[in-house]
């Protein structure tokens, strides 16, 4: 969880330069007797994983390598780019969302044919909850998996009543669990993924997350410093095999 939370507080400060669009000055969130402090973290893209080793001097980040840092910048601020999030804080950057769609149904198995289902047993159940506000606050909409919503507009809460909300464009963070049933091998290979939509219909840029046996609980508590507050319109949540579970 800490290496998420590291990768997610990059990726908001990294944004936030790049886009120049953060009104709180980097200077004003980092300690006055420290002004440079280096860091690295991984990322993958197009199949090749990469270690970007950063220093952060003052208000600039600075790439060891300038390459990557390109590389960074251009996926950051593509607003086609979608990501894939691992359990462990791994990012893995593709270039839209069809790309990322392929490469989820070519790299995992869904849990939702007979081929698959009984393999599935290890991970019983999971449950998305996403929330109105930041730091899972506002109103939350409850789903148990797997769903697919292809609409926010007409978004329906689980339990009694059943009455539709507008959901749509409003989504800020969220939490997924998972039921790991008792004497599940440890090398278990069973995973989630719950991928958000910009549009509606499973369209336009999204970001994916996995929940797998070994990490039974993943959130974001804040969309916006992923540049996706206020943004979801769609989502889809389903069981997987995981080819990467120690990823």
């Amino acid at each position: 969880m800490k290496t998420l939370l590291k990768m997610m507080a990059f990726i908001s400060i990294f944004v936030s330069i790049t886009s120049c669009s953060n009104e709180n000055t980097l200077e004003n969130m980092l300690p006055a007797e420290n002004k440079v402090h280096s860091d690295s973290f991984r990322f993958r893209y197009q199949g090749v994983e990469y270690t970007a080793e950063y220093e952060l001097q003052d208000s600039t980040i600075v790439f060891i390598n300038p390459e990557i840092g390109n590389m960074l910048s251009k996926l950051n601020n593509n607003p086609n780019t979608s990501t894939l999030t691992y359990s462990n804080g791994t990012i893995e950057y593709f270039d839209s969302t069809k790309e990322l769609e392929l490469f989820v149904e070519e790299k995992f198995q869904r849990s939702d044919n007979a081929q698959t289902r009984l393999s599935m047993a290890h991970l019983t159940s999971i449950t998305l909850k996403v929330y109105e506000h930041k730091d899972f606050g506002g109103e939350v909409l409850t789903y148990n998996g797997p769903i697919e919503v292809p609409n926010m507009k007409n978004a329906y809460n689980y339990g009694v009543p059943m009455i539709p909300k507008d959901f749509n464009d409003i989504i800020t963070s969220f939490k997924l669990t998972g039921s790991r049933r008792v004497g599940t091998p440890e090398n278990a290979e069973m995973s989630a993924i719950v991928i958000f939509y910009r549009d509606s219909n499973y369209k336009s840029s999204s970001k994916a997350f996995i929940l797998n046996v070994d990490h039974q609980e993943i959130s974001h508590t804040n969309f916006k410093k992923i540049d996706f507050n206020d943004k979801v319109s769609s989502f889809k949540l389903y069981k997987v095999r995981d080819p990467y579970p120690k990823l």
